[in-house]
């Protein structure tokens, strides 16, 4: 049996030299080789329909961490909470949800991912969880911890969808 293809959603990053490039992080990756599969990473800049040729060979899609979604895309104004976007990535990650979920392939959202998917089925977020929402847990960037800090164990039902 061959070892399942999952596709990643890159970030847009600046290499060393300053040229642009897109990637993932390690993590992500060795996550998906741990778990028995083989990761891909998807362009950003392909329409999805030109990838329809590797969408028919994966096993799911990984819709990774990030910049933050454009709070147009939840009918939300623009605020001084919102750092960074971009919306050329927002429209090709909607795209590819609506993709997979129309192939009925298995997804997960990490981070940024989750909150893709929650977009992308009509939700809304906040822009800033601890001033918009007081008594909240922070659920960011914490600069003492490493980035792939396991901040709480997940356990997966053995009948769930998600261990299928």
């Amino acid at each position: 049996m061959s070892l399942p293809l999952i596709g990643l959603t890159p970030a847009r990053i600046e290499t060393k030299f300053g040229l642009p490039a897109q990637g993932v992080m390690q993590a992500y990756m060795h996550a998906v080789q741990n778990a028995g599969g083989i990761p891909v990473i998807m362009p950003l800049d392909m329409p999805v329909s030109d990838l329809a040729p590797l969408l028919s060979r994966l096993g799911g899609v990984i819709f990774t961490g990030g910049v933050d979604i454009h709070p147009m895309r939840y009918n939300t104004p623009l605020d001084a909470y919102v750092a960074n976007v971009d919306e050329a990535r927002d429209q090709m990650e909607l795209d590819l949800f609506a993709e997979v979920t129309r192939r009925g392939m298995p997804f997960l959202g990490i981070c940024r991912g989750i909150q893709l998917v929650n977009v992308a089925l009509g939700g809304t977020l906040y822009t800033h969880v601890q001033a918009q929402h007081p008594g909240a847990h922070k659920h960011d960037f914490y600069p003492d911890w490493p980035r792939s800090y396991l901040a709480h164990p997940v356990r997966v039902e053995a009948d769930s969808t998600l261990a299928r």
